[in-house]
């Protein structure tokens, strides 16, 4: 059976339908295919096929309607229209697949901003402090902050409003999770009540008031005591009244101000420096023989001194006492004038407070007396005058006797005049003014000797030409006492001798200490009688055996020398050396003669010298070193700890034949070693001997060097890492080398580690150096790579228990006792803490509540640590009660009682409990009634006593404003939170009768009565004044 295919087109491709996107390409092939499956349907002619398809139009009843409909089968996110499928528009959606629906479900409670989606996206709920505002089908929701005023402690919900603040709370940034009690107010602080969004507010207290009190809510400010006052705004207490200082005087101040300090008036001081005196004090006054130490001033008082020794004073309130004039003195203190001097005294100075006695003389001195301003003087006594006393007042001098004189002034004595001795004879005679004077008259004796033989010389001098001029001796001798001065010629030391001369003249002079003079001149003859000398240097002349001589061979060494010719010429040198062989080892003679005398005739005598014919040249050593470099110096270089060929030798002498290389000798000074320290050095000392036995030596340094580096081998790998903020223990390396290792002491590597365990920044890479030198400063260097990186999270550990139970109330910034932290690499000021308080809630809405507070730090390299503590809450504080009004009040005289009602009744987890507070009243004590009574009138005798009565019906329960003074009342305040923490206040309330009764007369003021002994005083209205009270 066969379906009609126009009225048939639930027929599907068996191709499967392929997965498409929501992109321009993906769209166009899905269109693609539908063409296509289309022109698929139309060209297939099976019949198996249409059977199949018309056998399921037939097992469903609702076949014929869809496919009137829809005629091809759409994926999730699209819907059918006709034979096509299009995608489901923005805010709707389809979940099913192979369907055939030609609609699209919408989003509720939820979004799709894009089409052709297959399902939606719920909206988000919003976090505590926000409120839900909801979107539309094609946009999501939002969080709006919540308003000042309002909070939201709620999270992952979707309401739309905030809760508001009640009970004296306000939050006034939007956004809260919670709102925070009113503030209280600090010193010189008044309170005053806040708002649901708005802080209560804290005013400065004002000039004159002040507060003490801390974290208060006092609504006024408390005034300044007696001597106390504050002039600022916002004072924490009250000032006390200054005091004064020197010069002032005090006035009191008030509550505003301060006391003040005026200056004191002319004449007056005040010398107090800290004082309330409210007036000043009169200056004092000094008489005649005082004086002013201290002029006065504001501060102080005149100050008088009496007058001192030596001065005095005539007048009032003078700055200095006056001195007593020169030739005055005054011996008592006080004074108003002065004394003389009296006689035998004086006084050169003013302001003394005595004379002085007239000084007396010395030994060789005379007296002058002196005047009233003026000491006495002493006078020396004159020449040939003198005074033998002490301490004398004598005005005159004694003259020296006979046989005795003075010569000077001042002297107390004469000395015995001077007598002549043999060989001297009187020139003057001795007065008191002069010595006897003697004189000498014979001059000294000179004597001139041979310096060489001490032979007296007469008046020649003869000496050797050519010698030096060795002068005479010369002496001089007197008979008188006294130092005989000698004069030798003043041309001794012009005498030539250099040749033969007889015209030198030489004149010595001697003078006696009494100026006596003689005087000896002589010749000096100048005489040649000596010939050339010859001389030789060295003394014994050497020749080499075997050589050819010559005559200069002979004539080496030799000088001619005349001491008036000088030096004369080598050609005039004759010798005669026949008996010399120069073949022949031995000690010869040259006898050597000159050719002509000298100018003056004097031969030379023959002078005989030494020949020695020797053998002195030391045989020829070679030392071979091969291809061994060796320098100038015969410096042989050897490598240190390798092996060393010794060198090959041999030798020649050219008078011993028989020197050959067998008799080279070999020292080694040490003995060699290549295992030593570089530089060191062996000197190789080769000899050979003739048979004269001259020696030759030729000297070779062997010098060791260590040329060769050290070689490093690292311990580990080459390339590391390493964990920042712990310590870098490095592994090290060995060093191996040639000598060192030779010698036994080894290499020592030095390891430059510039590791940070906690570099600037991670990760770092640094470089481990390894230096290893020989002794001989060979170095060999290696690197090790290590790079520093940061793995390890850091620490983070409780202060304090993990469990914390606190009161409410408690800001969880007061009350978390944190954490500490630390990090093998970071600072802590480098590492993030963040804290999750878990919702913490200072004043909850109910007690005991418990918060899980995590706290979680993480480092700048993304290691991350957490602990976690657990925060109860509970409530064991009362509420806070006030009242209104001060709690001790007096009332009574006609104030009547008016409660003031409760002030503030908060708790910090009930909130506002002023519902709850409970007042009572009791009568504590009931006044007595006092009469009112007349005192001082004679109307008292006709006014009876009122007796005193107990009022008659006292209020047990309630203030009575008219009650008897006395009666006192106690109202207490109670209040309890939830928590059963109860809070209590009592105020007193006194009945007093502070005003006096009031009394009028009846009549006239004034009453004239009639005068005798029967008259009486009546009232004007026959009886008593009626006195008043106030009840």
């Amino acid at each position: 059976m066969h379906a009609p295919r126009s009225s048939r087109s639930c027929w599907r491709s068996d191709k499967p339908r392929q997965p498409h996107g929501n992109d321009t390409n993906n769209s166009t092939n899905k269109n693609s295919k539908r063409s296509n499956r289309t022109a698929v349907h139309r060209a297939r002619v099976a019949p198996t096929g249409v059977l199949v398809i018309a056998f399921l139009c037939l097992l469903s009843m609702s076949c014929q309607e869809v496919s009137a409909q829809c005629t091809t089968t759409c994926e999730a996110g699209e819907k059918c229209v006709g034979s096509d499928c299009a995608e489901c528009d923005p805010g709707t959606f389809q979940d099913a697949n192979d369907h055939m629906q030609t609609t699209c479900k919408t989003c509720m409670n939820a979004y799709q901003p894009n089409s052709g989606q297959a399902g939606c996206i719920e909206f988000a709920s919003c976090g505590r402090g926000k409120k839900f505002v909801t979107g539309t089908t094609t946009t999501p929701s939002t969080c709006a902050n919540c308003d000042a005023g309002t909070y939201q402690d709620q999270s992952g919900h979707f309401d739309p409003d905030c809760k508001p603040c009640t009970g004296n709370t306000f939050t006034d940034q939007p956004g809260q999770q919670g709102c925070s009690a009113w503030s209280s107010c600090n010193q010189g602080q008044k309170w005053a009540a806040g708002s649901a969004d708005a802080d209560a507010t804290c005013s400065s207290c004002t000039p004159g008031t002040y507060q003490n009190e801390f974290s208060h809510q006092h609504t006024s400010c408390k005034g300044c005591g007696a001597g106390t006052f504050q002039s600022g705004h916002g004072a924490s207490g009250c000032d006390d009244w200054k005091t004064c200082g020197k010069g002032k005087k005090w006035a009191t101040g008030t509550s505003t101000t301060d006391a003040t300090c005026s200056p004191c008036g002319s004449f007056h001081y005040q010398s107090k420096s800290s004082h309330k005196d409210t007036s000043c004090t009169s200056w004092s006054t000094c008489g005649p023989g005082y004086e002013v130490t201290v002029e006065p001033t504001a501060s102080n008082d005149r100050l008088c001194a009496m007058c001192d020794y030596g001065h005095y004073q005539d007048g009032t309130n003078q700055q200095d006492c006056k001195p007593c004039d020169p030739g005055q003195h005054q011996d008592e203190r006080g004074q108003i004038e002065c004394k003389a001097c009296g006689a035998g005294k004086y006084q050169k100075s003013s302001g003394q407070k005595d004379c002085i006695a007239y000084s007396t003389c010395d030994r060789g001195e005379r007296w002058v007396s002196g005047t009233k301003t003026k000491d006495s003087s002493c006078r020396s006594c004159d020449i040939g005058k003198y005074q033998n006393f002490l301490n004398h007042q004598r005005t005159s001098c004694k003259t020296c006797p006979d046989g005795k004189y003075q010569l000077n002034t001042g002297r107390g004595s004469c000395p015995d005049c001077t007598t002549c001795e043999d060989g001297f004879e009187e020139v003057l005679p001795c007065t008191p003014t002069s010595d006897r004077t003697c004189e000498d008259n014979d001059p000294p004796t000179i004597v001139l000797r041979r310096p060489d033989n001490n032979a007296v010389i007469t008046n020649t001098y003869t000496v050797e030409a050519g010698l030096p001029f060795d002068p005479p001796i010369f002496t001089a001798t007197d008979t008188a006492a006294g130092t005989v001065t000698k004069t030798p010629p003043p041309n001794l030391g012009d005498i030539d001798t250099s040749t033969v001369r007889s015209d030198q003249m030489l004149t010595y002079k001697a003078t006696d200490a009494n100026m006596n003079t003689a005087t000896r001149t002589i010749t000096v003859v100048v005489v040649d009688t000596t010939g050339p000398a010859i001389t030789f240097d060295p003394a014994v002349l050497q020749l080499e055996a075997g050589e050819e001589v010559m005559r200069s061979n002979f004539t080496v060494g030799v000088s001619i020398v005349d001491r008036v010719d000088g030096t004369l010429g080598i050609d005039l040198l004759e010798y005669d050396a026949s008996d010399v062989n120069v073949n022949t080892l031995g000690m010869y003679e040259v006898v050597y003669t000159l050719s002509a005398p000298d100018s003056n005739d004097n031969e030379a005598p023959p002078t005989t010298r030494t020949a020695a014919v020797v053998d002195t040249l030391p045989p020829v050593i070679t030392i071979g070193f091969g291809d061994r470099n060796v320098s100038e110096h015969n410096v042989v270089i050897h490598e240190a700890a390798t092996e060393f060929i010794l060198p090959s030798q041999s030798a020649f002498d050219t008078f011993d034949t028989a020197v050959n290389g067998g008799d080279v000798r070999r020292n080694e000074e040490p003995t060699f070693n290549s295992v030593v320290d570089d530089d060191t050095q062996f000197t190789f000392t080769y000899t050979a001997t003739d048979a004269s036995d001259n020696t030759a030596m030729v000297v070779y340094v062997i010098e060791v060097r260590d040329t060769m580096a050290p070689t490093i081998t690292i311990s580990g790998e080459h390339n590391i890492t390493h964990e920042a903020g712990t310590e870098y223990v490095d592994a090290g390396a060995t060093a191996t080398d040639l000598l060192e290792d030779a010698i036994g002491r080894g290499v020592e590597v030095v390891v430059a580690n510039n590791v940070l365990s906690k570099p600037p920044s991670v990760p770092a890479v640094f470089t481990v150096e390894y230096d290893a030198c020989d002794k001989a400063g060979n170095c060999d260097a290696i690197n090790r790579t290590v790079h520093v990186l940061d793995r390890t999270a850091p620490s983070i550990e409780l202060i304090g228990d993990a469990l914390l139970v606190v009161e409410a109330g408690s800001n969880f910034s007061d009350i978390d006792p944190g954490v500490t932290l630390a990090d093998l690499y970071y600072d802590n000021a480098d590492l993030t803490l963040v804290i999750d308080d878990g919702g913490y809630e200072a004043a909850p809405t109910a007690t005991p509540v418990s918060f899980n507070v995590t706290y979680t730090v993480t480092d700048p390299s993304r290691n991350t640590a957490s602990v976690t503590r657990t925060i109860t809450i509970i409530d064991t504080t009362p509420p806070d009660l006030r009242v209104n009004g001060n709690l001790s009040v007096t009332v009574g005289d006609g104030v009547t009682w008016v409660e003031p009602g409760i002030a503030r009744a908060y708790d910090i987890v009930d909130r506002d409990v002023r519902s709850r507070v409970v007042a009572t009243t009791q009568l504590e004590e009931a006044g007595v009634v006092v009469p009112t009574m007349c005192a001082y009138s004679s109307a008292r005798a006709f006014v009876p006593p009122l007796s005193p009565r107990v009022w008659s019906s006292p209020r047990m329960d309630a203030v009575e404003s008219r009650a008897p003074s006395g009666t006192v009342y106690r109202i207490n305040y109670t209040v309890a939170d939830a928590a059963s923490n109860v809070a209590f206040v009592e105020r007193v309330v006194r009945v007093a009768d502070p005003t006096p009764p009031s009394l009028q007369l009846l009549g006239d003021r004034v009453q004239a009565l009639e005068y005798g002994p029967d008259a009486a005083f009546v009232e004007a209205d026959g009886g008593a004044p009626t006195p008043t009270t106030a009840t």
